[in-house]
């Protein structure tokens, strides 16, 4: 069954469609938004192929109840995952609890898929491998796996994805969904026992350190943030936060500041669509003050003057 097929032109769109899921995305550059989903399931499996044409920051958790697992695309650029920094080759293993915590750049394509853990541990039994923790563990985990192993899964993936696409009701198409599905938990499994367990190294304090100015942020996104309070807070160097922003999200901290403000309005804009409030109310609860600077770095990031945004609201 297809949940979702659509490709995006505009933030706001997948915004809204996305506060129906337990995920929020955010935009963080000025790249061209366009961007497409793909979102189906089966009895067993729930597939999604994601594309972002910009920087975006990923918030959120995934399906409750299922175990998840993603894989780049092979023309997919590098991007943050749990401090991870994930690459083609990667399997992306999410923890139980289903959080989600990345920064993409532009070019992010990524397939993921969901299904009961249930499905894998009894492939472990079956096989009489009774330690599961030595090959799954609760939490997130980003595996280096050779290209022959990331290939058939892809393909799978890809085989599945078409095959749902198609509304053709046949005997033959229903019997290969369920036997593309079944393959691709026990490729799962074989990829899961044949490789080293050991995860990437990350850099656990720089992780941390991410972690809690992005949180100061979000919480003081009405106030002006200045990178002596970000230095205080963390008991680091100015110098040092600069390389974590850059490393992991490839922006600034001030870029970064910026676009979470600039998003925040955005959203608001847009939620204001049967409202009296003034782009000046709204614009005057976010901090800024030179309105001039203000519209420029709006339309750089949107295309569009805030004006726009909201006649296109009224539409």
């Amino acid at each position: 069954m297809i949940l979702l097929n659509q490709t995006f032109d505009s933030f706001e769109e997948l915004s809204s469609l996305a506060s129906l899921w337990s995920i929020d995305f955010s935009q963080l550059n000025s790249e061209q938004f366009k961007s497409s989903i793909f979102q189906a399931k089966t009895d067993l499996i729930l597939l999604s192929h994601v594309h972002f044409g910009c920087g975006v920051e990923h918030k959120g958790a995934t399906p409750a109840g299922m175990r998840t697992f993603a894989l780049p695309y092979a023309d997919c650029s590098e991007f943050s995952w749990f401090g991870h920094s994930v690459k083609q080759n990667d399997l992306l293993i999410f923890p139980v609890h289903g959080e989600n915590d990345a920064f993409s750049k532009i070019g992010f394509k990524v397939m993921t898929f969901s299904f009961p853990e249930s499905e894998l541990v009894k492939l472990f039994e079956d096989n009489s491998i009774n330690k599961i923790s030595h090959f799954l563990r609760p939490c997130e985990m980003v595996k280096n796996i050779p290209n022959e192993y990331l290939d058939e899964l892809r393909v799978l993936l890809f085989e599945l994805g078409q095959a749902l696409k198609d509304t053709e009701h046949s005997e033959y198409r229903l019997s290969f969904i369920k036997t593309a599905e079944k393959q691709i938990i026990l490729t799962l499994f074989n990829v899961l026992i044949e490789t080293n367990l050991d995860s990437q190294n990350i850099n656990q304090k720089h992780f941390k350190l991410l972690k809690q100015v992005t949180k100061y942020i979000d919480d003081h996104i009405d106030d002006k943030i200045r990178m002596q309070e970000l230095c205080l807070l963390t008991h680091v160097s100015d110098r040092t936060i600069q390389k974590i922003f850059k490393n992991a999200i490839g922006l600034t901290p001030k870029s970064y500041i910026l676009g979470k403000k600039l998003y925040k309005v955005h959203r608001l804009l847009w939620n204001e669509k049967n409202s009296d409030v003034t782009i000046t109310e709204i614009i005057a609860t976010t901090g800024f003050w030179h309105m001039g600077q203000f519209a420029a770095d709006y339309s750089k990031l949107f295309g569009e003057l805030p004006s726009k945004t909201i006649k296109r609201t009224k539409l």
